[in-house]
């Protein structure tokens, strides 16, 4: 199943139970006896990359080294769930303490692997949201979710986009083995519920987070904004202290045109607690904020993928993509930065664009670096091919920088690429 019919299968089912049901949540399609599997006691973050060097010749033929979740780079098939599949993987992965964790979004899951693997098809180690590595049952306890996306690592602490369920899971030592047993819930009250609201402290399908100096940042998708809390919730239920994109806590819509400060489907959020980057979907463009914001509804000081403010066109509406334009799928797109680059999963085009810092212009200022198509006015699944290779995307949705490698969750290809720097 493609990962748009799969959200829309969950989006649909969500949407029905929000105005028909008044209060009770859907239950678990299993009960779990209450343990806890083993977990670690580091109290490191997420790893951040150093400078990547990739390859810029005129065919832009960097290629990865290792594929995860294919038997080999030829394969795409959404395979039965198992340890050495994924399905619809969306998001950002993450290593920490050189264990690497996917989001695998089709199997209700993410998959953990005790060392980042250097051969093509190795099996995960352990899954968080299953009791093993066979299971795909979706649900709202403590144990389960219904569609993991991006997700990081912070002091220790793993925290967990659960799109289905409209809400972030926080588990206070990262798990290293199943069963996985969450102790915090944001954007519901407590567990067990999965309806999405309108609230300081209510999510709508987040996409997905990452933290920074102590902040939550989440891209509120549905709600067409991004909530920030000033330090991470240990209770259930905690309000946001900032919004961006919109006025209020309550308001949700996007305007047409859009605006410096307005959001239409943010995807991505990345920040290393000065800068703040937001990939806004809808609106096809990247906006950074130089200094992080601290009122409501504070203006971006860049767009990427813009000639302006109030552009919003895919491509700005050129038949072909160019160095500065941008084309997010319906499931949005991924970015990331190691603080000298700007990575950005520009899933219409089926490729990844790479940002150099600083930044020259205010606006629609090209990109220094491709990978996934043969020149920048290329926008083809799979370079124009139509089968997946070692230099090839079909609808990435994901990025991550860490030690010399960078890997993408290449979606439409069921299947994560990692790449070394030179």
């Amino acid at each position: 199943m493609s990962l748009i019919n799969n959200k829309m299968n969950i989006f649909l089912s969500t949407t029905l139970l929000f105005f028909l049901s008044a209060c009770s949540p859907v239950g678990d399609t299993t009960e779990e006896d209450g343990g806890r599997g083993a977990v670690s006691t580091s109290t490191s973050s997420s790893e951040i990359g150093t400078d990547f060097v990739f390859v810029n010749d005129t065919a832009h033929s960097h290629a990865a080294s290792v594929v995860i979740g294919q038997a080999d780079f030829t394969s795409s098939g959404d395979e039965p769930t198992s340890s050495d599949t994924v399905s619809d993987p969306a998001g950002n992965p993450t290593v920490v303490d050189g264990m690497l964790y996917l989001p695998d979004f089709g199997n209700n899951r993410a998959v953990g692997h005790n060392s980042v693997p250097t051969v093509n098809g190795k099996s995960a180690n352990f899954a968080v949201g299953q009791a093993n590595l066979v299971d795909s049952l979706s649900g709202s306890n403590e144990y389960h979710n219904e569609g993991v996306q991006t997700l990081t690592v912070y002091q220790g602490k793993l925290i967990m986009t659960d799109w289905g369920n409209s809400r972030i899971l926080i588990y206070n030592n990262r798990p290293i083995s199943e069963p996985a047993k969450a102790d915090v819930v944001v954007g519901q009250t407590d567990f067990g519920q999965d309806l999405p609201a309108h609230a300081d402290n209510r999510l709508f399908l987040p996409e997905s987070l990452c933290v920074a100096n102590g902040k939550l940042i989440v891209a509120d998708s549905m709600n067409n904004r991004v909530l920030i809390w000033n330090t991470i919730p240990t209770t259930n239920g905690a309000a946001a202290n900032i919004v961006l994109g919109q006025s209020n806590f309550t308001s949700y819509t996007a305007p047409n045109p859009p605006t410096a400060s307005s959001l239409k489907f943010p995807t991505a959020v990345w920040s290393n607690g000065t800068m703040l980057a937001l990939l806004d979907a809808g609106n096809n463009r990247i906006l950074i904020w130089n200094s992080f914001p601290t009122t409501s509804n504070q203006a971006a000081d860049v767009v990427l993928g813009q000639a302006d403010f109030i552009s919003k066109e895919a491509n700005q509406g050129f038949s072909s993509p160019t160095a500065s334009t941008l084309n997010f799928s319906t499931d949005g797109g991924g970015l990331y930065s190691n603080g000298i680059q700007l990575f950005v999963a520009d899933s219409g085009n089926n490729r990844v664009l790479i940002w150099n810092f600083p930044l020259i212009s205010t606006y629609n200022e090209p990109a220094n670096g491709l990978i996934g198509q043969a020149d920048f006015t290329r926008s083809g699944a799979n370079r124009e091919v139509g089968t997946p290779d070692y230099d090839s995307f079909f609808n990435p949705t994901g990025v991550d920088q860490f030690y010399d490698k960078l890997i993408v969750t290449d979606t439409g290809n069921n299947r994560y690429l990692n790449f070394n720097s030179l």
